[in-house]
């Protein structure tokens, strides 16, 4: 997975730093070095983490995911790393957080979505998009690469 992920950031031409296997106080250290930094120059700020997770509570974002170490940081922390007091670079800028990680004990199976539903938009006169459909080749953004993927969405998406 890390390794698709850096290819298509790559392809999307994201300044890509890849960091594996940290303990818990490394994963801190590194969140707090990316906030130091002056992300001036770039339009936003992606976080990605892969890694096991488990159930914590918190009053904005639930869960925690674990280092290597077996010692977990709650989602919470994670994201006040970036917020525009600690990260004054990224006032006003999309920050994403993508995080791969189980949230405790109860798996949550999704719900089928009907093919129809499934498919993206043709672009109908409702529709208010600005994004351009991406093409069959190497570099696009097609799902080739993730043949498991299903037509299903999380529950808590609706």
């Amino acid at each position: 997975d890390c390794d698709r992920l850096e290819r298509r950031f790559k392809a999307l031409h994201f300044l890509v730093e890849v960091r594996t296997n940290l303990k818990q106080r490394r994963i801190k250290h590194e969140l707090s070095d990316l906030s130091k930094k002056d992300h001036s120059p770039y339009d936003c700020c992606v976080v990605i983490i892969l890694s096991h997770g488990t159930e914590v509570s918190h009053n904005r974002f639930p869960g925690a995911v674990y280092g290597v170490d077996g010692q977990y940081v709650p989602v919470q922390h994670i994201t006040n790393y970036l917020n525009g007091k600690h990260c004054p670079s990224l006032q006003g800028k999309p920050k994403l957080f993508f995080i791969q990680a189980c949230g405790g004990g109860e798996r949550d199976r999704g719900f089928e979505v009907p093919s129809d539903e499934a498919e993206p938009s043709s672009g109908g006169a409702d529709d208010q998009t600005d994004a351009i459909p991406a093409s069959s080749s190497s570099d696009s953004l097609s799902t080739s690469d993730e043949p498991d993927a299903g037509a299903t969405l999380p529950t808590p998406s609706d």
